[in-house]
């Protein structure tokens, strides 16, 4: 072979070469193959020989059920579990023979918590999520808890022991710091709604013809309240607890430098709010404000829920409009009267640095 051919052959053979290698390392740069598998859906698995399944928590009977038969879980709402059967997935069947413990549903434990405090987020996957929301101020929401609701027939519990519950849910700390929980009224005195809620009997720190009340005898809880039906000890519409007490900010909370604004053609109260706590936090503060020009009274508000959070050392300003307009009022010689008369307190959280 010619010179010049060898030449030609090698070059070719070289650019064959460094082509293979190029694609090769194309190859090399695509990512791998997916193998990852879908997330399983989660079964629950029927413990009981038959159990009819429903339509609505507690509702009419859409079906039957068998021992060892496997359903996909959707959610869980007090002692019913929501399954998909088939192709629907509304229908309900009773917790316990599904493997959950039964949920008692006038225990206050079940709703705040005893030694340990109630999160939202175990409290949602034992009563599911609310039916619905209100947005409190600092940070605080309203979870509010149909038993039954109008439109559908069937119970959260399988029982009518209680129409609505309320709980008020810190969002920094996600603890459930109160409860309301509005009975049909419970037929039965004090001491036997004690047992029904999962408390010991224990004597009222108060009793009146409009309540029973007990301040700090339970872990956990520091009031608990039974309010009367018209004084009828036998009948009792509302239990209220609180995770933490209720008055600890008028120690704590100091208020100054209250003034008002004139912003556009409205009033504004301007006032410095300072917590001296050195354990809690404090948040939807309730303010009565008054008024007066010289020796005319403007009148008295209350706002309420305000947008506020005052960590343990802090100062926060407050500023809201009020209710009123200038219009015929010196703003110069308006003097403003502002009180705090009510403040959730809460779990305190991590101090804003300045």
């Amino acid at each position: 072979m010619k010179p010049f051919k060898i030449c030609a052959a090698l070059l070719l053979m070289l650019m064959v070469f460094v082509l293979l290698a190029a694609c090769a390392g194309q190859q090399s740069t695509l990512p791998p193959p997916d193998t990852s598998t879908p997330e399983l859906e989660r079964t629950v698995t029927v413990q009981v020989a038959v159990e009819n399944l429903r339509a609505t928590p507690n509702g009419s009977k859409v079906g039957e059920t068998t021992s060892g038969s496997e359903h996909v879980f959707v959610e869980r709402r007090g002692n019913w579990v929501q399954v998909k059967e088939g192709v629907r997935d509304d229908v309900w069947i009773w917790a316990p023979s599904v493997g959950f413990h039964k949920v008692n549903p006038l225990a206050v434990s079940t709703w705040i918590g005893g030694g340990q405090p109630q999160t939202v987020d175990s409290l949602t996957s034992i009563v599911g999520l609310p039916d619905e929301v209100e947005q409190l101020g600092g940070e605080l929401y309203l979870y509010r808890y149909l038993n039954q609701h109008a439109d559908r027939e069937g119970t959260l519990f399988g029982t009518s022991s209680f129409n609505v519950v309320e709980l008020i849910v810190d969002r920094v700390s996600r603890e459930v710091l109160g409860l309301e929980m509005e009975l049909p009224p419970f037929s039965g005195s004090a001491k036997e709604l004690l047992r029904a809620v999962g408390l010991p009997e224990v004597r009222s720190t108060k009793t009146n013809f409009e309540h029973a009340l007990y301040m700090n005898k339970f872990s956990g809880i520091s009031k608990l309240e039974f309010t009367f039906v018209a004084g009828d000890f036998n009948k009792i519409q509302l239990l209220t607890a609180q995770r933490y007490a209720s008055d600890a900010f008028a120690n704590a909370l100091i208020s100054s430098e209250k003034k008002i604004v004139h912003e556009g053609n409205q009033l504004m109260l301007s006032m410095e709010v300072t917590s001296t706590s050195g354990e809690y936090a404090f948040a939807a503060l309730d303010i009565d404000v008054e008024l007066v020009e010289g020796d005319r009274k403007l009148g008295m508000w209350t706002l309420s829920n305000l947008n506020v959070r005052i960590e343990p050392g802090e100062r926060e300003l407050v500023y809201e409009a009020l209710p009123l307009s200038d219009a015929g009022i010196d703003v110069n010689r308006v003097a403003a009267r502002a009180e705090i008369v009510g403040a959730v307190t809460v779990p305190a959280g991590v101090v804003s640095q300045p």
